[in-house]
């Protein structure tokens, strides 16, 4: 997500890149998350603190492109990996009463402007000392942090039926 992607004025939520996606049809509950990965002055970084994120919104809009549903902040979360750097990921179910044929994936200005303040628990690690022996080191935290927003970002989405 960055200068080679459109841009839309999403009204109160500001100016944001976007990419859209149809949702498979379904007469199921759809699944859709997205995960931004973490950056630090636009390059990956590895601690939670002093890093930004593309926060991912998820706007829903029916068969005539107009919204239907919206992932809200209380959503939105970070997840640290043992093996790989911090991600901002947001979800929600889409049910067929919804009416929802695509997703618009996007930031907001509330989190441009404003970040996301949480704590994160950093997950253990077990390493290998010698052969045979292994060392079982525990997790940091909870760690306080405050997470800026970034206008640009590495999106991942999924989309799954929930059966």
């Amino acid at each position: 997500m960055g200068p080679d992607s459109p841009a839309f004025d999403f009204g109160p939520l500001g100016i944001s890149y976007f990419k859209a996606f149809a949702l498979p049809p379904s007469d199921a509950d759809v699944v859709v998350t997205a995960s931004s990965l973490e950056m630090l002055d636009g390059r990956l970084g590895s601690p939670a603190k002093g890093s930004a994120y593309f926060f991912p919104v998820l706007t829903f809009l029916d068969s005539n492109k107009r919204p239907v549903a919206r992932s809200i902040r209380a959503d939105m979360k970070i997840v640290v990996h043992s093996n790989a750097p911090a991600t901002a990921e947001t979800g929600a179910i889409q049910q067929p009463s919804d009416h929802a044929r695509y997703v618009v994936i996007h930031t907001s200005r509330d989190f441009l402007d404003n970040g996301l303040d949480g704590s994160v628990t950093a997950p253990g690690i077990t390493i290998a000392a010698a052969r045979g022996v292994f060392i079982n080191l525990p997790g940091r935290g909870p760690e306080s942090f405050h997470a800026s927003g970034a206008p640009v970002g590495t999106i991942d989405i999924e989309v799954r039926n929930l059966k």
